[in-house]
């Protein structure tokens, strides 16, 4: 679980040093599993989970996935099994989330354009106080994905939660404080430079809007580009940095929401479209095998 205690354990370094794959730059769920459960030719049974959440005031939610932890009792269940043959692979792993969803107070919103559920003060963020009036089950497709890999480079269709940045709370770019979103992602091969290794990847995604923010169908869905540099030269030290691009879409994002990286990577940056939204970090990470001590910076 991103944001979890598989996350926080993963990262800390074993003896001989092993990390998940890109835990510095764009990291998935399925990283942390991996790392303890290699992948093997044949039919795989995916991992089963059931997760717990019961809040008995405060409507707390953070790190929890397609799970909407609001007040009362909330639930997800995930399992699913995959098949791993050669170069594909094939996961269907599904999610289904069951929220008691019980009253509280909420801040009200007096502008009819936007729901009830709106903060008056973000209503121009798709973040509801509460997702509608009384109980709701859902259904994710989860970690489910189809992927193509050859020695270490991927390119596939997932729709799994992502995590940009080496801070284990509060990253700044992207974490699973939501759902996963349908995304087309390539992991590079490492490229190995003698004195240090460089890795990249990169994904573009859709977003779309909840059903507790607008009636307008205009405005439903978001491309989410974004990709990340990790550079790492040994004795613990890692260098990286990542963009995000996010943007108003039609149903299925265009590929050139991602090849604007290579033609104009900085140029949405500023900040001046509130259709075209960028932003970067960059960091260094530092680890000490010997005592798990890790320390980053990011800006």
């Amino acid at each position: 679980m991103l944001g979890g205690a598989a996350h926080r354990q993963a990262s800390a370094v074993s003896p001989g040093g092993d990390r998940p794959r890109g835990h510095a730059g764009i990291l998935r769920a399925r990283d942390l599993t991996e790392s303890a459960c290699p992948r093997s030719d044949g039919i795989v049974q995916i991992p089963s989970t059931i997760r717990l959440v019961g809040n008995s005031a405060y409507p707390s939610d953070q790190y929890e996935g397609a799970l909407w932890a609001g007040r009362g009792v909330s639930t997800l269940l995930s399992s699913g099994a995959g098949v791993h043959m050669g170069i594909l692979e094939l996961v269907v792993a599904p999610e289904l989330t069951y929220q008691q969803n019980r009253g509280f107070r909420i801040v009200p919103q007096t502008d009819r354009t936007f729901s009830e559920f709106v903060y008056p003060w973000y209503d121009g963020i798709d973040w509801p106080q509460r997702h509608g009036i009384g109980a709701f089950w859902e259904l994710y497709a989860g970690a489910s994905r189809l992927e193509l890999s050859w020695l270490d480079a991927r390119v596939g269709l997932s729709s799994e939660n992502l995590w940009l940045g080496p801070a284990l709370r509060y990253p700044l770019l992207l974490s699973s404080a939501g759902p996963g979103f349908p995304h087309l992602y390539l992991q590079a091969p490492t490229v190995d430079l003698e004195i240090a290794t460089l890795e990249l990847a990169a994904f573009i995604g859709r977003l779309s809007e909840s059903g507790y923010y607008d009636a307008d169908r205009n405005n439903d869905y978001r491309s989410l580009s974004g990709f990340a540099l990790v550079f790492q030269p040994g004795s613990g030290l890692t260098l990286g940095g990542g963009v995000l691009r996010h943007r108003r879409s039609e149903r299925v994002p265009p590929l050139r929401d991602l090849f604007a990286f290579a033609t104009s990577p900085f140029a949405y940056l500023r900040g001046q479209d509130e259709n075209d939204n960028g932003l970067m970090s960059v960091f260094v990470n530092w680890d000490h095998p010997a005592s798990g001590l890790s320390v980053y910076l990011e800006w």
